[in-house]
């Protein structure tokens, strides 16, 4: 149900943009971050999501960074959300919540989707000021020029073979990304860490239990997997073991899986039967792949059920045992 009032004329901004895009595919370029960071915004704007709990209720934060070089935070709170068809929320920043109300509607027409973004201030005079002042308009159209431009590459951009993705991992040469932040008020953990490789190699030496065995563990450690069901409701059991034979059990629940592009899911600590130990931290965790000229970017995002849960895990030597085991990630592939 649409809860805009209906009398907002003057206070309304609404602007629409025909994509020759399926509607699907549309509505994944706006719900996921790792498609919005890279289209949302107007001309000379960078996107970066900081979390996005894509729910009713649930919140994105992102800053936005202008050509200038200045960070504008920015919060949105979902109020309703109508599968591939539409969805109204909130948006202000961190301070002020509220500063007006947003809608995207996807309308299937003419053999692709009519995207319509209608925005609502709480006054005339605060829409005319951001006509003005802010140029609001005009970077609604820029936002919707580059979500169709977006689409246009096929979300993923053009297919390239596998010689070719070979190829191009041979000339890489990009330093590596690492990125790691504690956000103590929200209990999460984001890393990102990229990797000169394609993103199916990547993928595979995250899903596969004979790679992932390889690396997984910091020295002088070794991850010993007992049991590896990689599917929605799967789940996959291991330890540490360390040089004198002892063992620290894990386990982990998968939740969703999209092949190449996402998983996510819940780690705990357990018994060598999966049983897991309630008494110790348990992590949400997402994980999300993306490629970009041949290299690799890994998002992860590792949400805790309380802050005191997310001291423990750093306490216990989480972002240097980590750490480690992506560099030895990225040796491993660079061997291969």
């Amino acid at each position: 149900m649409n809860t805009m009032e209906n009398t907002t004329t003057d206070r309304e901004i609404i602007i629409t943009r025909h994509m020759k895009a399926p509607q699907a595919m549309v509505w994944k370029a706006c719900t996921e971050p790792e498609h919005i960071d890279r289209w949302w915004g107007p001309d000379g704007f960078t996107n970066r999501t900081i979390r996005m709990d894509f729910r009713v209720g649930g919140e994105w934060e992102y800053t936005m960074t202008g050509p200038d070089g200045k960070v504008w935070p920015n919060l949105i709170t979902y109020r309703e959300i109508e599968p591939t068809t539409r969805l109204f929320y909130d948006h202000g920043d961190p301070a002020n919540p509220k500063q007006f109300e947003g809608a995207l509607q996807f309308e299937v027409k003419d053999g692709g989707t009519q995207v319509t973004l209608r925005v609502v201030f709480p006054s005339k005079e605060m829409r005319d000021q951001a006509v003005e002042q802010v140029g609001a308009i005009e970077g609604g159209k820029q936002t919707l020029v580059h979500l169709e431009q977006y689409l246009d590459q096929g979300l993923y951009g053009p297919e390239i073979s596998r010689s070719d993705l070979n190829s191009k991992r041979r000339l890489m040469t990009h330093p590596a990304i690492f990125n790691f932040n504690v956000q103590k008020e929200y209990s999460t953990i984001t890393v990102e860490r990229s990797f000169n490789a394609p993103v199916d190699i990547v993928w595979n030496a995250w899903t596969d239990p004979a790679i992932l065995c390889q690396w997984w563990a910091p020295r002088p450690y070794q991850c010993v997997i007992k049991s590896h069901d990689f599917r929605e409701g799967g789940q996959w059991l291991y330890c540490m073991e360390g040089p004198e034979g002892d063992r620290h059990w894990g386990v982990f629940d998968f939740e969703t899986i999209r092949p190449k592009t996402f998983y996510s899911g819940y780690d705990a600590f357990s018994d060598d039967e999966g049983m897991a130990d309630i008494t110790k931290p348990k992590m949400y965790w997402e994980n999300k792949f993306t490629e970009e000229e041949g290299r690799t970017v890994v998002k992860i995002l590792i949400r805790c059920a309380s802050s005191e849960d997310l001291e423990g895990i750093i306490k216990m030597g989480f972002k240097e045992g980590f750490t480690q085991g992506l560099q030895q990630l990225e040796d491993l592939l660079n061997s291969k």
